[in-house]
């Protein structure tokens, strides 16, 4: 399980309606089911509004850039001892 703090990554790029594009993103990377450049494609067909393009854009490379730099594979213990 990986923990990701996707609407906190979407309001900072501005549109917390990003949200499941950062976890799409984080999905696609974790998984390797879809080429980023074929996700980005279907996001360029799909979405009409350039604004919300562009930050769908940031939002699917912030979801990628996640699972690369900051999770961590493994439990990871907490302070109540538990995993």
């Amino acid at each position: 399980m990986v923990a990701i703090p996707a609407a906190e990554i979407a309001d900072k790029l501005g549109s917390t309606k990003a949200t499941n594009i950062v976890m799409m993103g984080a999905l696609l990377e974790e998984t390797e089911c879809l080429a980023p450049g074929t996700a980005l494609s279907v996001l360029e067909d799909k979405v009409k509004k350039l604004d919300l393009l562009e930050i769908d854009r940031k939002a699917l490379t912030a979801g990628r850039l996640f699972i690369d730099d900051q999770a961590h594979i493994g439990a990871v213990s907490q302070p109540d001892g538990f995993a």
